[in-house]
């Protein structure tokens, strides 16, 4: 279970949109919420926040209190709120580190518009500086749920047999618990048929090898099929399992995760240094090409606690 849950807000009605699942995850849980908006100060005439901002500073402080005393009565839950000026994702990523936070719950849209949810701003940022689970809910599909049981009724994990990708089941099972239902599955990609050559090179077919491409399946069969055991051992209500074959592996999580109507998908993404963090990686494609919420636990932060 969530411990301490940080929700970062904008002062727009879009970000607003994580605070139902943030005080349901919240008050099933036992955790404490913070509500985190960033001042940007703007200097101007050598100071290094112009005074006439003193105003928006009062503003800001008071819709914050505003959107805690909400959501503190709404679901008899525990809400502070953090106001530091700085820059945005920098700042959000060291309130995690001092709050102690093991969740952050937030739209994917927000002061940038709906052309990249975020993706080159904040919450990409953020995602690659801090180490614990970001669940981003998409603005146009934001959950607003009553309280009480799990808000997530099923919960897609698609994996790849590593012990990487296998760090966001907890998570998973923290925000589904045992009355949600799970579907467990791995894509691989299908082997390409290589024909020897008289070239120093071998050459490279369309062509899928079919032997080997079913010793992949093999293995990964017989790997999910154990992840799905030891999630029946931990007592979730129903586990589905499959593997597929696929040329693209995110288009395929996505048509499975329609088929089989989930309502939150669960993965991990590595990030790459400097670079940003899921551009071009099955996460990124996820968070670009659907509407499901996406929890995502980035298992290469640049920052860790």
């Amino acid at each position: 279970m969530f411990s301490h849950i940080l929700v970062p807000l904008d002062e727009s009605t879009l970000a607003e949109r994580a605070l139902p699942a943030a005080g349901a995850i919240a008050e099933r849980s036992g955790a404490a919420v913070t509500l985190v908006l960033v001042h940007q100060a703007v200097a101007a005439g050598g100071y290094p926040d112009a005074p006439w901002n003193s105003a928006r500073l009062s503003s800001e402080r008071a819709y914050l209190d505003a959107r805690a005393n909400d959501l503190e009565a709404r679901y008899k839950i525990r809400v502070s709120t953090a106001h530091p000026t700085g820059v945005p994702a920098t700042v959000l990523a060291r309130c995690v580190d001092d709050r102690r936070a093991d969740l952050v719950v937030m739209t994917t849209h927000g002061r940038t518009g709906v052309s990249r949810a975020w993706l080159g701003s904040v919450a990409d940022a953020l995602m690659r500086l801090v180490d614990v689970p970001v669940l981003m809910l998409h603005s146009a599909a934001a959950a607003s749920p009553a309280g009480g049981r799990g808000i997530f009724h099923k919960v897609m994990l698609p994996l790849d047999g590593s012990a990487n990708a296998e760090r966001i089941i907890e998570p998973a099972l923290s925000l589904g618990g045992a009355e949600a239902s799970y579907f467990v599955t791995q894509v691989v990609e299908p082997v390409p048929l290589i024909i020897p050559s008289s070239d120093p090179y071998m050459i490279t077919t369309a062509m899928p090898d079919e032997e080997a491409t079913a010793q992949v399946v093999a293995t990964a069969t017989r790997y999910i099929h154990g992840v799905a055991e030891r999630l029946v051992a931990r007592k979730a209500a129903s586990i589905e399992q499959t593997v597929n074959v696929a040329p693209h592996i995110a288009a395929r999580i996505l048509e499975l995760a329609s088929s089989h109507h989930a309502d939150l998908v669960a993965i991990t993404s590595r990030g790459r240094g400097a670079s940003r963090l899921v551009i071009g990686s099955v996460a990124d494609k996820l968070l670009r090409g659907s509407s499901t919420p996406l929890l995502i636990l980035n298992t290469n932060a640049q920052r860790s606690r």
